[in-house]
């Protein structure tokens, strides 16, 4: 009995406390029952909650420090329910199969080459053996004699051919330059590698400042007015679809959510089918004044074409209208009489 209270012990969050992390504990119904959290003392039978993390579980007052960890619990669950593409920083991303879409023969030669950048990064600078004084050759010749056998060895293991001599004594004929930018040392990004689209639902708040608020389950996310589209009109009781650009805590601990209305990578092409759009729509709401008073010109200048062209053809009817009775009255005139 007393080894298996042990083994349990162990192996319960209880021995692993610490009062710097917030580490969540919870009980189970019947434990509840009773108030019991498998800690040196009971919680208040006023508690109602059946998950907490603890502060102190020692006191001078004999009492235990705890807070309602309901609210953090249901946020991550949210956290990892909606944004599953996120991580923390400094995390391996090889390791995370859920995430990562890279094949399992690029993680082998990654880590392959990961290897082959710590050797080198710890056999330093290759020695010049055109740059070498009289000591510093007779010392190099002492070290080839010291590591002769561990030669013979890595020739056996088939780790080095015979004409890797150099290589092995970490040396090279040629003259290296010891300048800092070609002997940097080697700098890791841990980058999130390709991942699929990421959809929520969510509904705008308000706009606070060159953004939207849009409440996503709880988490307050923001819309740039970059993403706003002149076709959407955002209503605040509507349940809206959108697209998650990136989400990361910040250095206060706090969500960061960045949303879009359409799938990144697919907005240089929205925001120039928008721009033809508006090009192609001359005189409305949209429309500049300058815009309109050229229009307004135009029609003026059309109108004006239309009343010359009625008045030359009114003109003309009244030209051949005259034409007659001119010709009857030289008809009628007395040189046509005499004859």
């Amino acid at each position: 009995m007393k080894s298996a209270f042990g083994r349990l012990f162990r192996t319960s969050k209880l021995a692993s406390y610490d009062s710097g992390i917030d580490q969540v504990y919870t009980t189970y119904t019947r434990a509840m029952r009773r108030h019991e959290w498998g800690l040196k003392r009971s919680l208040p039978r006023k508690v109602m909650t059946r998950i907490a993390t603890l502060k102190n579980i020692e006191t001078k007052e004999q009492y235990i420090e705890f807070e309602d960890a309901n609210q953090k619990y249901t946020t991550m669950q949210t956290w990892k329910e909606n944004f599953p593409e996120s991580y923390s920083p400094g995390s391996d991303i090889s390791d995370n199969a859920a995430n990562a879409l890279v094949p399992m023969y690029a993680q082998k030669n990654m880590k392959a080459d990961v290897r082959d950048d710590e050797d080198k990064k710890d056999r330093g600078i290759p020695r010049s053996l055109a740059h070498m004084t009289h000591a510093q050759w007779g010392r190099f010749l002492a070290e080839a004699r010291a590591r002769r056998g561990e030669w013979k060895d890595e020739l056996e293991k088939g780790n080095y051919s015979p004409e890797e001599t150099l290589q092995f004594m970490n040396a090279t004929p040629k003259g290296v330059t010891n300048s800092i930018g070609v002997h940097r040392q080697p700098t890791y990004h841990d980058s999130q590698p390709l991942r699929e689209t990421v959809m929520v639902q969510g509904r705008v708040l308000n706009r606070t400042g060159t953004s939207y608020a849009v409440a996503v389950q709880g988490i307050i996310a923001t819309l740039p007015l970059q993403s706003y589209s002149l076709e959407t009109r955002f209503n605040h009781r509507d349940i809206n679809t959108f697209y998650v650009e990136s989400a990361k805590f910040d250095a206060m601990g706090r969500p960061n959510v960045t949303l879009g209305l359409r799938p990144p990578g697919t907005r240089n092409a929205a925001v120039s089918s928008r721009r033809s759009d508006v090009e192609r729509f001359s005189i409305g709401m949209r429309s500049t004044q300058r815009n309109v008073q050229d229009a307004y010109l135009d029609r003026i200048q059309k109108a004006a074409q239309l009343a010359d062209i009625v008045g030359r053809g009114d003109n003309k009817k009244d030209e051949s209208k005259d034409a007659p009775e001119a010709n009857a009255a030289d008809s009628a005139s007395p040189e046509h009489l005499d004859s």
